[in-house]
């Protein structure tokens, strides 16, 4: 049987590459792993991350380097590793269902587990024991297993209840009247109010939302209501004071940090351009020449860090006050 690195270590994802060595038997996503799992009659094991997820840093750290949790991952399931950067359409259909299986835990590095054929039917999460061998893990792995051979006909209603639910995820939105007054719906709802100090120290910092807005700008422009202004001004003075970069520019990624691991500073290329158009917006909207320059900056940044020689664009940089190498 061919070994990991035999597997990840030709892909051209980083993030996929850096589990080559792993001990648990990873394939990419694709024919040969549905193949495999199709002649052993036996589940997927499905793990998506990315490279600079804190998560799944630790996931890889305690769980994936396990040589006992990786011998049972490989007895007992095909398992594949997925880079939700490269293909954020499987990112998507399998964080759907993630949702549906455990609604309290949706965000990776949550384990999806497939019928041969893809179809999802649990989904958990995989943890570890902060004391000797024993691993948490191993109870999940065997109850899925156990019931995979005795209970196949209770997974596949499972299984085929999550298709139903990743179909209808699937049809595109009913189209939105002109005359619904949707701007205003959008107004009527508050923003995420501050934190009191000790929850906010608990919390990561978070970027505003986007679409919330760009909705509320549109507002503006429309009624001129002096409270949307307020709520659009009181959350990009956040925003600016708590995720911008004020030296190098561009906005670094709230990252709740993790128990045991190096905090990571990142900064994203779909936050940095949705943030840039944002704040121009709202420059434009406000004539705020401190706004415009901010966009300005971010902008600057993601020419300057993130644009390739090769005439691509990087998702996402990071620096690790873990690594040595800074």
């Amino acid at each position: 049987m061919p070994t990991p690195s035999n597997r990840l270590a030709s892909q051209a994802s980083p993030y996929l590459a850096r589990h080559a060595a792993h001990p648990v038997d990873w394939y990419p996503w694709g024919a040969e792993a549905f193949t495999a799992a199709q002649a052993r009659d036996c589940p997927i094991l499905l793990s998506i991350g990315d490279a600079t997820s804190p998560p799944c840093r630790v996931l890889e750290r305690e769980h994936l380097e396990n040589e006992q949790l990786a011998e049972r991952m490989n007895r007992q399931y095909v398992n594949i590793k997925v880079d939700r950067e490269t293909r954020p359409d499987l990112d998507m259909l399998y964080r759907t269902a993630a949702k549906a299986l455990l609604p309290d835990c949706s965000e990776w590095p949550v384990a999806v587990f497939l019928t041969p054929d893809g179809a999802p039917f649990h989904a958990g999460v995989l943890v570890s024991s902060a004391h000797g061998q024993d691993h948490y893990s191993f109870p999940l792995l065997d109850h899925v297993d156990l019931a995979w051979r005795t209970q196949r006909a209770d997974l596949a209603q499972v299984a085929s209840g999550i298709r139903d639910v990743l179909k209808r995820s699937m049809l595109p939105p009913p189209l939105c009247s002109a005359q619904n007054d949707w701007t205003r719906t959008v107004a009527e709802h508050d923003l995420p109010r501050k934190k009191a100090p000790e929850q906010a120290e608990r919390d990561a910092p978070k970027h505003p939302s986007h679409g919330v807005l760009s909705a509320l700008l549109v507002e503006w422009h429309l009624r001129r209501a002096p409270r949307v202004r307020t709520r659009i001004t009181r959350a990009l003075h956040e925003a600016q004071t708590e995720t911008h970069d004020w030296l190098a520019g561009g906005f670094v990624h709230p990252s709740r940090p993790v128990e045991g691991a190096a905090p990571l500073l990142i900064k994203g290329l779909d936050e940095n351009a949705a943030l840039a158009a944002l704040y121009a917006n709202a420059a434009r909207a406000f004539g705020s020449a401190q706004w415009a320059q901010v966009a300005i900056e971010t902008c600057e940044f993601v020419r300057r860090a993130l644009q390739l020689e090769s005439g691509g664009v990087c998702t996402a940089i990071e620096i690790d006050p873990g690594l040595e190498d800074g």
